[in-house]
């Protein structure tokens, strides 16, 4: 099978090797690969461009409704490749950066990034699953059983990622008013072309926003999976544990921004009890002078 190139952030056609699978050619192009020689160019970010798809005239009597189905299954591939390739930025680019950890503490680094080398590490091995299973079969039948598969290892690695993103962010906007040496630093890595124009706050944002759309990318293999299909039910189980991430994710960091409001209450409630001492001690002692 011949592979993709996939896209960073929106589909759009990219060249394509003839003579690699989908999925070597998929990696190649995560891992920034210098540029192939390809004998033969495709361009392609959908299904029906694969050059496999084309070649066994796979398309011809194809209901629409199972080319929608097949794209549909796609786009958790591609989407996932683009989104890796952005977590690979965050993390060697920004996370390992000299320049960067020389500007701030161990500490602030480890609070910064928390744990994405983990998230980063789980897409990597989603991918290489994903792709494996393309290329044993170009119609994805299953698919639902690699999502729910990897999900415990989404478990481990999104719920406590998306916990701690509030006090990330609270470091940031930290940094950025006290640390001139960091935000000197973070402008220039931020002005670099693998960025994108892409500030490292949104980066740091992908693994929510990723593991949200999987839910939703998954919902809508199921608007054109037969009801009562193996797709269906694979991809349904895949649907309600991802679903169970989500809404775990969604409990902690509701839990957490309680926590701090308690917080920041009860600092509140001590510094007008200080004040409140400090003016009977005043009282008392104008009194008794």
């Amino acid at each position: 099978m011949n592979r993709l190139k996939a896209p960073e952030q929106q589909p759009r056609a990219l060249p394509v090797s003839a003579g690699l699978s989908t999925a070597a050619l998929l990696s190649s192009a995560l891992l920034g690969a210098a540029s192939l020689s390809p004998q033969r160019d495709y361009s392609f970010s959908f299904w029906q461009e694969i050059p496999e798809v084309k070649s066994r005239g796979l398309l011809e009597g194809l209901p629409s409704q199972q080319r929608h189905l097949q794209e549909a299954m796609f786009e958790v591939i591609t989407s996932e490749a683009s989104y890796l390739r952005s977590l690979r930025v965050a993390v060697f680019h920004f996370q390992l950066s000299p320049a960067l950890r020389g500007a701030v503490t161990a500490a602030q680094v480890q609070q910064l990034f928390s744990n994405l080398s983990q998230v980063k590490d789980t897409s990597e091995r989603f991918l290489l699953q994903l792709e494996d299973h393309l290329d044993q079969d170009v119609f994805l039948p299953g698919l639902g059983e690699v999502v729910l598969k990897n999900c415990p290892a989404f478990h481990r690695a999104y719920v406590p990622y998306v916990t701690n993103q509030m006090y990330q962010e609270q470091l940031m906007q930290r940094l950025m008013k006290g640390n001139s040496r960091f935000l000197q630093v973070l402008r220039t890595l931020e002005e670099q072309p693998v960025c994108q124009r892409q500030p490292l706050k949104a980066f740091l944002v992908l693994p929510f926003q990723r593991i949200t759309r999987l839910k939703i990318l998954l919902q809508n293999i199921l608007k054109w999976a037969g009801p009562d299909s193996e797709l269906a039910k694979s991809v349904g189980l895949a649907h309600e544990a991802v679903g169970e991430i989500v809404s775990q994710c969604n409990r902690n960091v509701q839990a957490m921004e309680q926590k701090e409001e308690l917080v920041m209450l009860e600092k509140r409630m001590d510094f007008s009890k200080t004040k409140l001492l400090s003016s009977t001690y005043f009282t008392c002692y104008i009194i008794i002078g």
